[in-house]
């Protein structure tokens, strides 16, 4: 039986969780220091 049959997550659900971090990394890639990116 293939794992996604008992994977409770429906599709909305992972796209979102992929998403979830959208902010911070845009926060991220704008900053110039990697130190700045770590914060």
């Amino acid at each position: 039986m293939p794992v996604n049959f008992n994977e409770p997550l429906s599709f909305l659900q992972r796209v979102a969780e992929y998403m979830e971090y959208a902010r911070l990394l845009k926060m991220a890639a704008a900053e110039e220091t990697p130190v700045g990116r770590l914060q």
